[in-house]
C-alpha cells in the first residue's frame, strides 16, 4: 500500500473450498510462497518461475 512501510500478514480463509480445491491449494503453497519470498528480494526472474509452477498447477488461481 502507498505510504506502508510496515508489512502485514494476510490471511486467506479456506473453510468453505471444496476438499479436492483445499489439497491442490496445499500442494501449491510451498512454491507460491518460495515466489513471494524471491519476489520480495527482488529476483523476479526467480520468483517468476514459482508463480507459473502454480499456475500451471491451476490455471483459475487468481492470486498468483
Amino acid at each position: 500500500m502507498k505510504g506502508q512501510n510496515n508489512p502485514i500478514k494476510i490471511y486467506e480463509v479456506m473453510d468453505a473450498e471444496s476438499e479436492s480445491l483445499l489439497k491442490l491449494r496445499k500442494q501449491m503453497q510451498p512454491d507460491f510462497a518460495c515466489g513471494v519470498s524471491h519476489y520480495q528480494q527482488q529476483e523476479f526472474s526467480i520468483a517468476k518461475e514459482y508463480f507459473q509452477k502454480v499456475l500451471r498447477l491451476n490455471p483459475q488461481d487468481r492470486t498468483t
